[in-house]
């Protein structure tokens, strides 16, 4: 059973992130915020990890992610 790590601060509003989550052949972790994210991470080892959020660019050129 492939494993997915879902980081958004909201519920996903994206049709094809509803669907997926209700597939049977996948464990679907959510996280809230990062910290939540890196628990999980270490926990359970997912296979995929999706974000949801801006990708934005810093003063170092350094790319973050900002959750929506």
């Amino acid at each position: 059973m492939n494993k997915i790590l879902l980081l958004s601060d909201g519920n996903p509003t994206d049709s094809t992130i509803s669907d997926l989550t209700k597939l049977s052949n996948f464990s679907i972790y959510r996280a809230k915020d990062t910290k939540q994210a890196i628990r999980l991470l270490k926990k359970h080892s997912p296979d995929f990890v999706l974000c949801t959020g801006k990708i934005l660019q810093n003063e170092d050129g350094r790319y973050i992610l900002e959750l929506n």
